[in-house]
């Protein structure tokens, strides 16, 4: 009975140890396997390098620069044509609606968005409308010094120290748009308010674009542009709309100024200090593009000059290609 007893001991450990170092077989098979999985799953994921912002290296974008086209060399040729022996830093977006050729320069180097910002403004105007928050007929109404303290502009920098200042909510974005009216663009940002306008550049994924402070990219702009080309800011009515009342800019020294008088152009223009901004869309002939041109320089009437000259080669350049 004892032999037997230790006979079946011997049986059972001698099992149990089978079975242990088949478990640890097992068990670096399995490691094995997943090691060599993940290094081929590494291997094909294209990862996205850092984007350099004014210098200063921040986490990637979470949308990566747009694919480059066919074309781009030809276009790239004409640009930096354009631009050789300027001092300042310039960042360009163009893309071409029609054969999709592209050229980038600085796409997501941020600037101060200048005056810009108002096209943010305006969409949100316009979406709050359509929600039926208000009509364009409200009128709008402000004491000129609670306006400056509200939106923190200090005396020495304000247009207005004094007085009221009173428009209709219609007038207001005319004014805020064709002629950047910034006392238009204070009374619709008190309508709106600005936690709003910052509900539209998420929902829009406008990621490289901020209110508070107002800075953006030629990125940004083109996207936005180009949603409101293809009707997908709000909807077909309200893009067309803005479509219109960007078509009405009344400050053209930049990228309309040499462009054929027939040739409509929807387009907002920036400045500030030493920056010079001017982004839309021209409705050209042989193709309508979005063309974004920001700048810092030292002598902003030459960046003005040097965008108007750089919109003057590209037009050419997409009429006879």
């Amino acid at each position: 009975m004892m032999y037997q007893y230790q006979e079946r001991s011997r049986r059972r450990r001698g099992s149990s140890i089978f079975k242990s170092l088949f478990k640890v077989f097992l068990f670096y098979i399995i490691v094995a396997a997943l090691f060599t999985a993940s290094f081929f799953l590494l291997k094909s994921i294209k990862i996205q390098p850092p984007t350099q912002v004014l210098g200063k290296i921040v986490s990637p974008i979470a949308e990566p620069t747009t694919k480059t086209s066919h074309n781009t060399e030809k276009l790239a040729r004409v640009v930096n044509a354009s631009l050789k022996g300027t001092r300042g830093r310039y960042a360009v977006a163009i893309k071409n609606l029609k054969t999709g050729e592209e050229f980038y320069q600085d796409e997501h180097l941020v600037y101060e968005a200048a005056s810009l910002y108002k096209l943010w403004i305006m969409l949100t105007v316009f979406q709050q409308m359509k929600d039926g928050k208000f009509n364009e007929d409200v009128v709008l109404k402000s004491d000129v010094k609670e306006l400056n303290k509200k939106f923190a502009i200090a005396s020495e920098a304000a247009e207005l120290t004094d007085g009221e200042v009173e428009m209709t909510v219609a007038s207001a974005l005319t004014k805020m748009i064709t002629l950047s009216d910034n006392y238009a663009a204070l009374l619709l940002s008190a309508k709106i308010r600005l936690s709003s306008v910052n509900a539209q550049l998420l929902k829009y994924n406008l990621s490289e674009s901020t209110l508070s402070p107002p800075k953006t990219t030629a990125f940004d702009m083109l996207k936005y542009y180009e949603l409101l080309y293809n009707n997908d800011l709000i909807d077909r009515g309200h893009s067309e709309r803005m479509v219109d009342l960007l078509a009405k800019q009344q400050l053209n020294d930049r990228i309309p100024k040499y462009l054929p008088a027939h040739v409509k152009i929807a387009h907002k223009t920036g400045e500030i200090d030493d920056f010079k901004h001017d982004a839309g869309i021209v409705y050209a002939n042989n193709g309508d593009y979005i063309i974004v041109l920001l700048s810092r320089s030292e002598d902003a009437r030459a960046a003005a000059e040097r965008e108007a000259q750089l919109s003057r080669d590209v037009y050419n350049y997409f009429q006879n290609n």
